[in-house]
């Protein structure tokens, strides 16, 4: 059965709506919305207004749960995105970040939320461990993602939660999982020596796996590693 979804109508926020759907379709770019479907991202409506022109479109906006909780349910790219954009965040709740993670529709989505709302939150270090530890794809990518924003202010001990969490997954067969999973590792091997020798010891044979998610985090890891050793 098809969930039904309901609110209570209030004009100031239909009217901003409305103001907000018309400026999109005049932004609105079919090429790049047409581009985004054949790579995967798949909406239930897509303008392809890019990034920017939604950030400087969410900077007119009064900052709002009720607004921004409406433009999500829209459920149009764009106004999922300024929903993101317009969510102020010290009135995000743990529950509530944990919901937008579960109903973002595609990894670009999760990619906005960790970088504009989720790593802007006073709980960001306890929630991206809690997420990764989550069963679902969303979850784990969401938690793998918000590392790469926050694993210079991360715990000892979350770091080796991450770093735990990430050799379980190693082997999960889904692509957005171990690609976050990979760049999460790769953004920890900065923290310190410590941390950096750890992963490569743990990553050693990875590299020679049958395991293509494996090999595939290895390469990825090892490239950072090369880097930094070229600093």
């Amino acid at each position: 059965m098809k969930e039904q979804r309901f609110f209570v109508i209030n004009e100031q926020i239909e009217s901003e709506i409305k103001a907000i759907k018309r400026r999109l379709m005049l932004s609105m770019n079919g090429i790049v919305a047409d581009s985004m479907t054949e790579k995967g991202l798949k909406y239930k409506q897509n303008y392809g207004v890019e990034l920017m022109v939604l950030a400087q479109m969410a900077q007119t906006r009064r900052k709002s749960v009720e607004l921004a909780d409406r433009l999500w349910l829209e459920g149009i790219r764009e106004t999922i995105i300024l929903s993101v954009l317009t969510y102020p965040v010290e009135q995000l709740t743990v529950q509530k970040a944990k919901q937008l993670v579960t109903a973002a529709p595609t990894k670009e989505i999760i990619d906005i939320l960790c970088h504009y709302l989720l790593s802007k939150t006073t709980f960001a270090q306890s929630l991206c461990v809690d997420l990764i530890n989550d069963t679902s794809e969303n979850s784990k990518v969401c938690g793998y993602m918000l590392v790469t924003k926050l694993f210079n202010t991360l715990s000892e001990t979350d770091i080796n939660s991450v770093i735990n969490s990430a050799i379980v997954d190693s082997t999960n067969n889904s692509f957005n999982i171990y690609s976050s999973l990979a760049i999460a590792l790769s953004r920890l091997c900065r923290v310190n020596s410590n941390v950096r020798a750890r992963i490569e010891s743990e990553l050693l044979s990875w590299g020679q796996d049958t395991v293509y998610s494996k090999k595939y985090i290895a390469d990825k890891v090892n490239q950072e590693l090369n880097f930094l050793k070229n600093l």
